[in-house]
C-alpha cells in the first residue's frame, strides 16, 4: 500500500513540474540525457495514468510531448537553414 502512494507522488510531482515549466522550457533547459529518454518518460507516465483512468492527465502528457517533438523538429529545421 505504501509503495502505491509513493509511486503516485512521483507521478504527480512529474506532472506538476511539466505544468509549471511547460514543454518549451523543458526542451531548452533539461539535459540531452532527459531529452533522449523522453519516449520512455512519456510511455511510463501514460501507462500509469491510463491505469488510474485519469484521461485528462493522459491528454496533457500526450500534448506536452507532442509540443516537445515539434520543438525538436523546429530546431532541426533551423539548423538546416544555417
Amino acid at each position: 500500500m505504501k509503495v502505491e502512494k509513493l509511486n503516485r507522488q512521483i507521478f504527480e510531482n512529474t506532472i506538476h513540474t511539466m505544468k509549471k515549466y511547460g514543454s518549451l522550457e523543458f526542451f531548452q533547459s533539461y539535459s540531452q540525457g532527459v531529452i533522449k529518454k523522453r519516449n520512455s518518460i512519456k510511455d511510463t507516465l501514460l501507462k500509469y495514468y491510463e491505469s488510474t483512468e485519469e484521461f485528462e492527465k493522459c491528454k496533457f502528457v500526450v500534448d506536452f510531448f507532442w509540443e516537445i517533438e515539434d520543438s525538436i523538429e523546429n530546431e532541426k529545421q533551423n539548423m538546416k537553414k544555417i
